[in-house]
């Protein structure tokens, strides 16, 4: 019996849902698989639907992956999960691995390390954007009492004092006239 195994990594900022993995790939484990699970989470630690279905299948049956990224987060989980496929001997099909040559094996776990160094990166960028741990953007040059001050030094309104022009305001704070502009507009 061939069942098929998609393990969707869902991000905090974005859902998935099973038109995800409805590439070739996705067309092709349907097409050779009597049953498809699709397991949806956020990280892969913990128990696992695929543990559950290793610990189901017998031996002869075969469990068809579209990618070795669906099967572990890191090289160690990824070696325990294959030694459990074989040690019950189940047959392990690999989409992303068309030909069985050693290139194509080196190939998929490439690709492998490539996809678990970009989620790392991902979800370290998302926790410090999350947690604010960074600022986007150039830091302010001119503090917000600055700016008040600013705004008063170019209003007409102060009775025998001569109001500065945007140059001057730039000189004395030692910023763009732009600057100065964008701080009387209100920005």
């Amino acid at each position: 019996m061939q069942t098929g195994y998609v393990g969707l990594l869902e991000f905090y900022y974005y859902e998935l849902d099973k038109s995800d993995y409805k590439g070739k790939q996705g067309v092709e484990l349907e097409s050779h698989c009597e049953n498809i699970l699709i397991e949806k989470h956020l990280t892969h630690k913990g128990q696992m639907k695929i543990d559950k279905l290793i610990g189901q299948l017998t031996s002869g049956d075969t469990l068809v992956i579209c990618s070795l990224k669906f099967l572990a987060s890191n090289r160690k989980f990824l070696y325990k999960r294959i030694k459990a496929i074989e040690d019950k001997g189940i047959t392990l099909k690999v989409l992303d691995m068309e030909e069985n040559t050693f290139s194509a094996h080196i190939k998929a776990i490439e690709g492998f390390n490539t996809h678990i160094s970009g989620m790392r990166v991902k979800k370290g960028a998302y926790n410090a954007r999350h947690n604010k741990a960074y600022k986007v953007g150039r830091q302010r040059t001119i503090l917000e009492s600055d700016r008040e001050v600013i705004r008063l030094k170019r209003s007409p309104k102060v009775a025998g004092v001569k109001p500065l022009t945007p140059t001057e305001l730039a000189e004395e704070y030692k910023c763009s006239r732009q600057t100065i502009y964008n701080i009387l507009k209100g920005n």
